[in-house]
């Protein structure tokens, strides 16, 4: 008879989270086949990092100019918090369920069954939302399509059940694809840095006062 789940906040949970895996009334079955870069890879991805850069920096530009480069570091504090304390929650209750498992146990059944459908209803919107962008802004112009909704949505449900394909067939698929593209992606973005800067030594043309411009905002 399983054990019932106990209240991991009490401290006994183990050094690699396997105490509180059985406290929780699970047992440790699932294999860890994937490597540090791999998980880094996926919570990359997922959150679409440089997609959101190069989207939040031109809003930036058009809103409050250069200056409002001094905006990031702030919300970068704020974001580092909301991260220590969702890591705080996965070293404590490392269990399958995300969102419903913490606020289950932080709070009451019933409020993680709403955190469990709020997160579904979220991750299914933020897919579709994520492929649909795909094909109307990356794909359709990269092979000169003209802009089409329709053609749009029918090339975003092939993305989908590509997708949902390589999902059930394998995880290793799905992570050696997914480490692969981040890989890229993170060299590119290293690659693009290096060359603004040595663009700037070179030709002479950047200037400490755009720190502090409000360039055409103003």
């Amino acid at each position: 008879m399983a054990q019932a789940p106990a209240d991991p906040r009490d401290g006994r949970g183990g050094a690699d989270g396997s105490d509180a895996v059985e406290l929780g009334g699970y047992r440790q079955e699932l294999k860890r086949t994937l490597g540090s870069f791999q998980v880094f890879a996926i919570s990359f991805a997922f959150i679409s990092v440089a997609v959101g850069i190069f989207g939040t920096y031109d809003d930036v530009l058009r809103s409050a100019g250069p200056v409002g480069i001094w905006l990031w570091p702030a919300a970068g504090a704020g974001q580092i918090l909301v991260a220590l304390v969702v890591a705080q929650f996965a070293a404590r209750i490392p269990l399958s369920g995300s969102s419903y498992q913490w606020a289950s146990r932080l709070a009451t059944r019933k409020v993680g069954w709403g955190f469990g459908w709020l997160s579904f209803c979220f991750l299914a919107v933020a897919v579709v939302a994520v492929d649909n962008a795909l094909a109307s802004q990356a794909f359709m112009p990269l092979v000169g399509m003209r802009p089409d909704e329709d053609a749009a949505r029918v090339i975003t449900l092939v993305v989908l059940f590509v997708q949902t394909v390589l999902a059930i067939a394998s995880t290793r698929i799905v992570s050696v694809i997914n480490t692969a593209a981040v890989g890229i992606e993170v060299a590119l973005v290293v690659v693009v840095s290096i060359a603004l800067a040595v663009a700037v030594l070179v030709t002479g043309d950047g200037a400490a006062d755009n720190l502090t411009s409000r360039g055409v905002t103003a």
